[in-house]
């Protein structure tokens, strides 16, 4: 069921409707901190393009994060395949 949950971002309060209050308060502490950041590494003092940044910088950080998580997958897969062809290598030699 979803439900009201209060949050403060950037000196300002919202409600934002969800099912896991507790994801939403981890959430938005994120855009928080991430908006604080911009704002006080670029001295912009417009809200609106502090929010942009800040996303822009959340969005570099999804972005390599799936690219790690793809070279990750990848490097497993790797690992698999060696282990994989060793114990058939075992299996065969038997």
């Amino acid at each position: 069921m979803e439900r009201s949950t209060s949050v403060e971002i950037y000196n300002q309060v919202y409600a934002i409707k969800g099912d896991n209050p507790d994801k939403i308060r981890a959430l938005a502490e994120i855009v928080d901190k991430k908006m604080k950041e911009v704002a006080q590494f670029s001295r912009i003092a417009d809200t609106n393009k502090v929010a942009i940044l800040a996303a822009l910088s959340i969005a570099d950080e999804y972005l390599e994060c799936c690219n790690d998580l793809s070279n990750l997958q990848d490097r497993l897969l790797n690992h698999c395949e060696f282990v994989k062809e060793h114990l058939n290598d075992l299996i065969v030699t038997k």
